[in-house]
């Protein structure tokens, strides 16, 4: 039988540390499995991009273990090739919103079966400007800093709730953004207080959207978007719309699109985040779908082939 290769992109810090431990038992469980394994392991951020970039060519499989953030430094890396090789999660974040979307479980030995039970779906993925990707949302405004500013000793302490700490340092900061907003068939000027654009079913566990809502490689984003509520118990109907998934209308605006520009209209460059991860302060974005951008490992089915 001829061995196939493996290239293990592992964040030991992901998840309160716990992508640390059983990092020889995965790769045992690749070996069993007819395939020769190498372990690459990241010791700060950009390691999983240029290690996929150099190197992943030259794997039959790329898997990566850890959290959201890793997983698209991984697929940054990957989307600068002529030719990816399939890819697999095994997910030891704190928020998994991308592991919740693809189905993957929690637990890394049944993580690794599913990558290894060989069944896969073609996934899209999000180019933000010119050279840069995320993989399930790209987020601006109110909240958004929560999943990049919070101390990785404060997620490895507390898990998810540390999302929150840091959420509630936000709320008296909100000012309103005035911006332009141009879809396919779609232009704004408003004020907003926040916005995404994802490919996912959650985004920090706070936006929310049902299945029927979202097919993970039809080529379009879900676009939302707040305007400034202005008043307490405007944002008090807005919050609670959210929390119930039913979005008020008067605020919130939900746009499936397979491009969006967003201009400041004050000539100011506002704070992204791509995938949990600080993307940045940014004049006017272009963002566009590449539509089956990947394969990946999941039990999942997409209604799209």
């Amino acid at each position: 039988m001829i061995e196939k290769k493996v290239m293990l992109i592992i964040n030991p810090r992901s998840g309160r540390n716990k992508a640390r431990n059983g990092i020889i038992d995965l790769a045992s469980v690749f070996g069993s499995n007819g395939y020769i394994a190498s372990v690459f392991t990241t010791t700060g951020i950009g390691d999983a991009t240029q290690y996929a970039l150099k190197y992943a060519a030259d794997y039959d499989l790329v898997v990566c273990r850890g959290g959201d953030g890793t997983f698209s430094e991984m697929l940054n890396g990957l989307m600068q090739l002529d030719s990816i090789p399939p890819v697999g999660f095994i997910p030891a974040g704190t928020t998994n919103d991308l592991a919740a979307t693809l189905e993957l479980p929690l637990n890394a030995k049944l993580a690794a079966n599913i990558v290894l039970g060989n069944r896969y779906f073609y996934n899209d993925i999000g180019r933000f400007g010119n050279s840069r990707y995320f993989t399930y949302c790209a987020v601006f405004g109110a909240f958004s800093e929560s999943s990049y500013a919070t101390p990785q000793n404060i997620k490895n302490k507390i898990g998810r709730l540390a999302y929150f700490y840091e959420a509630t340092k936000e709320i008296k900061k909100i000012k309103p953004i005035p911006l332009r907003v141009e879809c396919d068939d779609f232009t704004e000027e408003a004020e907003y207080v926040m916005g995404s654009v994802t490919n996912s079913y959650s985004v920090g566990k706070i936006i929310k959207f049902s299945e029927k809502e979202v097919t993970l490689n039809d080529g379009l984003f879900e676009v939302f978007l707040s305007r400034d509520p202005v008043t307490v118990t405007a944002w008090k109907d807005l919050l609670y719309s959210v929390a119930v998934r039913k979005f008020d209308k008067r605020y919130i605006r939900v746009i499936k699109t397979k491009h969006v520009k967003i201009t400041p209209l004050d000539g100011r460059e506002i704070p992204w985040s791509l995938d949990g991860e600080f993307g940045g302060n940014n004049g006017v974005v272009d963002i566009s779908v590449i539509q089956k951008a990947y394969r990946i490992f999941s039990n999942k089915t997409t209604g799209i082939n």
